[in-house]
Order: C-alpha cells, then structure tokens, then sequence
C-alpha cells in the first residue's frame, strides 16, 4: 500500500481486497454464467418445440368438431 496520507490507506484497503475477490472467483463466475445461459436456451428451446405440438393438437381438435 501506499506509504503517503492514512486516509488513502484506508480506501486502498477495501478495492484491493474487491480485486483479489474478483479475480479469484473469475473462472468460476464465468462457468456459472456459461451454465445458466445454456439452461436458459435449452428452456426456450422446449417451450417452443412443445408450443408447436400444442398447436398441432389443438388443431386437431378443433377440425374434430363440425
């Protein structure tokens, strides 16, 4: 740290401890995004698949009747 004003000391203190903390949850943090974005696209991929066989079903149906 810095060896000038005790009051920079103290606010160096805090961003330096924000940094490592940064730093050394960075590779995971990235994982876990990786991981929710895939979770999100396999979601939207699944309603949509299964939207069009509601459709199709419900089409059904619907020509069933008169």
């Amino acid at each position: 740290m810095s060896q000038g004003h005790p009051k920079s000391d103290l606010c160096a203190a805090p961003l330096l401890t924000a940094r490592r903390l940064l730093v050394a949850d960075g590779g995971a943090a990235a994982i876990e995004y990786a991981l929710l974005a895939f979770i999100a696209i396999a979601i939207v991929a699944g309603v949509t698949e299964l939207g069009g066989g509601v459709q199709a079903l419900y089409l059904k149906v619907v020509a069933a009747f008169p």
